[in-house]
């Protein structure tokens, strides 16, 4: 089975978390200083044995961080048909334990712990956090990305996946982390965002897709939004600007959806100005886009601007 998929399946076991309302500031400030403070510059694209070291409880990373959906948390487009699936509330018990072997082949228990990474102070508002934790059996490294308010409220969110050695119960921390390989993570970073290079998630999601790249950035409202995607496919690469936030700007108040890329081409419907609109390809003059109502066709790039509408 498809490791990112077990990795879905794995992590949406929920149970009951203690609310945001009943931790106080003196306990949100005692939970921030167990993470390192960094800057952008500074933060490490991999984790290794050289910027992951102490650990904290699964509980107090479900009592502080986690929130109170059902469902995984998801990254939507602004039409609502776009997700990057980022995780769920983790299972919680009294002592979460993972069973495995010994380097000796015995029987034992590892204890289930994350790992503060780091914290980044974005604005007099913003605080980004960012912790792993490790899902053992499927060998994978899950790097969260938190952004809090001033008032310790979450408003943004992602995370990334790397894969680490196979363990034994009784692996050191430096053996697990030796042979770290990401597998949707950062590539290059700067000031309000990161490129993500993608192979997992790309992969399960569409067969033909070698790899992809997106460019994340941080709004300032503490959201994180796709502003690019680029794509490879066994018969080339294709560019995909942001898949929301642009529309029709015609001066004749609407423009034109056509069969095919060319003015001669069959009109299937007059789009209005203002229409929110999907980018499926941008690669030439005359874009592939998909209207609110599910239609498909070609309109000039001319006719098409950037907003910032939500």
């Amino acid at each position: 089975m498809n490791r990112f998929l077990i990795f879905i399946i794995i992590i949406p076991l929920l149970m009951h978390c203690q609310d945001d309302d009943s931790i106080n500031k003196s306990e949100w400030k005692s939970f921030l200083e167990k993470f390192p403070t960094k800057s952008f510059e500074s933060i490490s694209l991999k984790p290794t044995i050289d910027n992951v070291s102490d650990t904290i409880s699964r509980q107090e990373i479900n009592k502080f961080l986690w929130w109170d959906d059902d469902k995984p948390l998801v990254l939507y487009n602004k039409l609502g048909n776009f997700k990057y699936p980022i995780g769920g509330k983790l299972f919680i018990q009294k002592e979460p334990v993972f069973f495995g072997k010994s380097k000796s082949g015995e029987r034992c228990n590892y204890k289930l712990v994350s790992y503060p990474f780091y914290k980044i102070k974005l604005s007099e508002k913003y605080t980004i956090l960012s912790y792993l934790k490790f899902i053992l059996g499927e060998g994978l490294i899950a790097q969260s990305l938190i952004i809090l308010d001033e008032d310790f409220n979450k408003a943004g969110y992602f995370a990334f996946l790397y894969s680490h050695s196979w363990i034994n119960c009784d692996n050191t921390l430096e053996e697990i982390l030796e042979e770290t390989q990401p597998l949707s993570a950062p590539v290059e970073l700067y000031e309000n965002g990161f490129l993500l290079h993608d192979q997992m998630v790309g992969s399960y999601y569409e067969d033909v897709l070698d790899d992809q790249y997106w460019k994340v950035i941080i709004r300032d409202d503490g959201k994180f939004e796709i502003v690019e995607e680029k794509k490879n496919y066994e018969d080339g690469t294709i560019t995909l600007w942001s898949k929301y936030g642009y529309h029709v700007s015609d001066p004749d108040g609407y423009t034109n959806l056509r069969e095919s890329p060319s003015t001669s081409s069959e009109i299937l419907s007059q789009v209005k100005n203002n229409t929110n609109l999907e980018i499926l390809d941008a690669s030439s003059d005359w874009w592939k886009i998909r209207t609110p109502d599910g239609n498909k066709g070609y309109m000039h790039s001319s006719r098409i601007i950037k907003g910032d509408e939500e």
